[in-house]
């Protein structure tokens, strides 16, 4: 087919189907998280999931085909000069149309994590979709077009259904990427496997592996080694999570009107709605005109960092649901570090930003060596105050805790172990910073570390 004629077929555009799903779906998920006993609602939610899914994979399959053509004329034609840059400018185009349909693909799975969110902690979900092994994103889920064992996995969805179980199928969100269908009646989440076969090949026996290593940490809040990690131990929040999702929400309904005031729900955090269409040049603006020490995040309602954290599905009203979910606004959330460490320093803890790819904040306790203590917060945490709109002041006092109160030991007490090379690197960094080079050893206390 000839690149126009695809691009024509499957622009980003929500047509009147698609809508009325939408705010069917929307209006399920908001009756469904006011009352989770509402469980006749999980199988024409999933229904819904099914068919609008299934149909942007053959949307992005006929994208990719186009693609593949377009690269093989840039190849192997030989193309004229005019002609290569007429096919280049396609390609680029069908790029873009590619990078849309994955984003839609993202906002229908919304609505799957919504479900999941409703009956799950949002700590233990966060889990589903991290490797067992190295505490990265897992792949996102496959294609449901044409699965094999489909069948399977929808008998057992509706059987957990019928005994009065909620669940939700694994591909139909973008948080569970472990298992086939997901129960969420227990205390915490139960992946399932819909093998058609008794027999694993040798993917599916690492599949299993980290699926039990997975569960086992989640019942015993912890391992003697999770994720590349030893002693690794879950501990519960101290205190209720403050948030300002109220305030975003106030900020949306009233969007329009002034589309770029920022608003500060207290200091040091602030948040700006912006119209999609935005130029480069002026976000770049935007972002600035802050302090060097702010930093700025820009997310939409496809972001695929989404899945790390608690659905706007469930902190914004229906209408403003839809609304950030269409793609229409942009939300740009500003964090002043300055303002973040002196929360850390009124609960006698300094904080140190890193922001190196891996790490937000290096803790250690106001006027202590790191040799007598050091924590450090992920970056993962810290777009908790982005996606989730978490209060800077709650932020630091619970986190603080990290240095100020002892942890729970893990299943089997602590042990003795030897950190991972770049937690080794990260120590010899502090107690480098700190003392004299020749008091700095190769090797330093042992350490904990939350993400």
């Amino acid at each position: 087919m000839d690149s126009s004629q695809v691009l024509a077929r499957d622009r980003w555009v929500i047509g009147v189907v698609e809508r009325t799903s939408l705010i069917k779906l929307v209006l399920w998920t908001h009756t469904l998280q006011h009352d989770p006993g509402r469980l006749d609602l999980l199988l024409p939610m999933q229904v819904h999931l099914v068919a609008r899914i299934r149909r942007n994979e053959a949307r992005l399959s006929r994208l990719k085909a186009c693609r593949a053509d377009l690269v093989r004329a840039l190849k192997t034609g030989r193309p004229a000069k005019e002609h290569a840059n007429a096919l280049r400018g396609d390609l680029n185009q069908v790029e873009g149309a590619i990078g849309q349909a994955q984003r839609r693909l993202r906002m229908w799975r919304n609505f799957g994590d919504a479900i999941a969110h409703i009956y799950q902690n949002k700590y233990s979900l966060k889990h589903l979709c991290l490797d067992a092994e190295t505490n990265h994103l897992k792949p996102s889920a496959g294609s449901l077009s044409g699965k094999t064992g489909f069948a399977n996995e929808w008998a057992l969805l509706k059987q957990a259904l019928e005994h009065g179980v909620p669940a939700v199928l694994c591909d139909l969100t973008n948080v569970l990427r472990f298992g086939d269908l997901c129960l969420l009646a227990g205390q915490e989440p139960f992946v399932m496997e819909c093998k058609s076969s008794a027999r694993l090949n040798s993917r599916g026996k690492r599949q299993a592996i980290q699926q039990k290593k997975l569960m086992d940490f989640l019942a015993n809040d912890g391992a003697v080694e999770y994720a590349g990690m030893p002693n690794v131990t879950r501990r519960a929040l101290a205190t209720q999570e403050v948030t300002y999702s109220a305030q975003l929400d106030a900020c949306i309904t009233a969007f329009g009107t002034d589309a770029c005031a920022p608003v500060s729900p207290e200091p040091g955090l602030t948040y700006t709605l912006l119209h999609a269409d935005i130029t480069r040049h002026e976000l770049q603006a935007l972002v600035n005109e802050p302090p060097l020490s702010t930093l700025s995040w820009l997310v939409d309602g496809t972001d695929e960092h989404w899945c790390l954290f608690y659905p706007f599905l469930l902190s914004l009203s229906p209408a403003n649901a839809l609304t950030f979910l269409s793609g229409s606004l942009l939300l740009l959330v500003q964090i002043n570090l300055d303002v973040l460490c002196a929360c850390f320093a009124t609960h006698g803890v300094t904080a140190k930003p890193l922001l190196d790819g891996e790490h937000a904040l290096e803790l250690t306790r106001v006027g202590k060596p790191p040799s007598e203590g050091i924590f450090w917060l992920s970056e993962r945490l810290l777009a908790r105050i982005v996606f989730e709109q978490q209060s800077l002041t709650w932020f630091a006092a619970e986190h603080a805790r990290c240095l100020t109160e002892p942890f729970p030991a893990p299943p089997g007490g602590w042990r003795e172990a030897v950190p991972p090379v770049f937690i080794r690197d990260k120590l010899d960094r502090a107690l480098a910073d700190d003392l004299p080079p020749a008091a700095v050893g190769s090797s330093g206390p042992e350490i904990e570390q939350q993400d």
